[in-house]
């Protein structure tokens, strides 16, 4: 006589991925309270963590930066989603995207009009780097900021190929870094993760 094992999430049923369309219904349909922050990741539904203060510090200083230094050359685009595919709707923390802004009246900023996408991390930097970075190399948005606020630190990827960025630059607190669409906009460590205490 064989004994069966009692049946498991994994050999019941596969989980079922949900495509950009089908997201955009649930929004419509206010399943959500507006203050949720959920992101559409490899068509799964992932409920992103709670803002700190150095998160909305550093947040809020580079929004600042951006808009003061680069008036429209480049829409700064603050927790706004992006359409990087049928399976994919990301909310990054800052996207400078390709003006005007009125394009973006009847759809979502994808991959074709993002310049610069900055992530900032507290609790996220292994989910940020590991799990979106890649789908962002994938949909070939040039140029990714990872700020740790931990650490102080920028970790700018440039030149995605294959799923991957091919290029890697650190930056500490007393660097200044420019993004590679518009090298004259430079941003102060300092400024965004705030003076030493």
């Amino acid at each position: 006589m064989t004994t069966q094992s009692a049946p498991t999430l994994a050999n019941l049923a596969a989980r079922r991925r949900l495509t950009v369309a089908e997201f955009e219904r649930m929004i419509a349909a206010n399943i959500w309270p507006e203050d949720e922050r959920i992101e559409l990741i490899d068509g799964e539904l992932i409920n992103t963590s709670p803002i700190n203060a150095p998160h909305v510090y550093a947040v809020t200083m580079l929004t600042d930066i951006f808009i003061q230094t680069l008036r429209r050359r480049a829409s700064v685009f603050c927790q706004n989603p992006v359409e990087l595919g049928e399976e994919v709707r990301p909310q990054p923390d800052i996207a400078l995207v390709r003006p005007p802004a009125a394009r973006y009246r009847t759809r979502l900023a994808g991959p074709a009009d993002i310049l610069l996408v900055v992530e900032v991390c507290d609790t996220t930097l292994a989910y940020d780097r590991d799990t979106k970075l890649p789908l962002y190399a994938t949909a070939n948005i040039p140029e990714v900021w990872l700020v740790d606020v931990n650490a102080n630190t920028i970790s700018v990827y440039r030149e995605p190929r294959a799923g991957a960025y091919q290029q890697l630059a650190a930056y500490a607190r007393g660097a200044e870094v420019a993004p590679g669409a518009f090298p004259d906009v430079k941003v102060k460590m300092a400024e965004v993760v705030g003076d030493e205490e």
